[in-house]
C-alpha cells in the first residue's frame, strides 16, 4: 500500500484480480462472519448489500451476526464508526422479525462482537468470541445460517473451524466425528465458506 501512495502519476503498477469463492447469500438466510481485518471488506459488503436491500424495501433480511478481530480499538478497528451504527440499526444485524425464527421458535440474535487481542493480559482472538457465544452461533446455524470466514490464512481459518466443530459437538450433543460431518455438510452445500490469503 505504501508503494501506491507514494507512487508518481502515470506509474505503472502490476495488479490482478482472484475470483472469490464468496457467493452473496440470500438475504433470508442468516450469517455468522467471522473475519480479521484483512478479510473484513468482503463481509462488509455483504452486511452492506442486504442494509441497502431492506431499506429501500426490496427485501426482509435474515439476522447477522459477525465476529470481527484485530490487534487493537485504537488504531486497528477498521470501519469502526459503521460498525457502531450498524448496531444501533434495528434492522440492519438484528435482521427482520419475520426472519428470526431459531430451533424451538426463539429470535435468532445477531449482533456485533469484536475481538482485540492485544488490549487485554491476554489474547482475545475471533474464535474465542466465537467459542464464547456458542449457543447464539449453534442456534443461528440450527437455522440455516451460512458461515463466511475471511481474513489472514495463517492460524485463523483452521482456529476457527476448530471451534465451529466444538460449538457442533457440544450445543448439538454430538461426537466429534458427527461434528466433523456435520460442519463438511455445510461446506457441501454452500454454507460454509472460507476465502483466506
Amino acid at each position: 500500500m505504501c508503494f501506491v501512495y507514494s507512487a508518481e502519476v502515470g506509474a505503472a503498477l502490476a495488479c490482478w484480480l482472484v475470483p472469490t469463492a464468496m457467493a452473496q447469500p440470500k438475504d433470508t438466510t442468516p450469517l455468522v462472519l467471522v473475519c480479521t481485518g484483512s478479510g473484513v471488506a468482503p463481509l462488509r459488503a455483504f452486511v452492506q448489500a442486504r442494509v441497502h436491500r431492506a431499506r429501500v424495501g426490496q427485501s426482509k433480511i435474515a439476522p447477522t451476526l459477525v465476529f470481527f478481530g484485530c490487534r487493537r480499538k485504537a488504531g486497528d478497528f477498521l470501519y469502526q464508526r459503521e460498525w457502531e451504527e450498524l448496531v444501533r440499526d434495528p434492522v440492519a444485524l438484528v435482521g427482520d422479525v419475520s426472519t428470526r425464527q431459531g430451533p424451538g421458535g426463539q429470535l435468532l440474535k445477531g449482533g456485533f462482537i469484536p475481538a482485540f487481542s492485544r488490549d487485554g493480559d491476554t489474547k482475545d482472538y475471533v474464535q474465542h468470541r466465537v467459542a464464547a457465544h456458542a449457543v447464539r452461533v449453534w442456534n443461528m446455524l440450527e437455522a440455516g445460517a451460512a458461515v463466511y470466514v475471511a481474513g489472514s490464512s495463517a492460524s485463523m481459518p483452521q482456529d476457527v473451524r476448530d471451534t465451529l466443530s466444538q460449538v457442533v459437538e457440544a450445543c448439538g450433543r454430538m461426537s466429534r466425528d458427527d461434528a466433523g460431518v456435520y460442519l463438511r455438510r455445510m461446506e457441501a452445500n454452500g454454507r460454509y465458506v472460507v476465502e483466506a490469503w
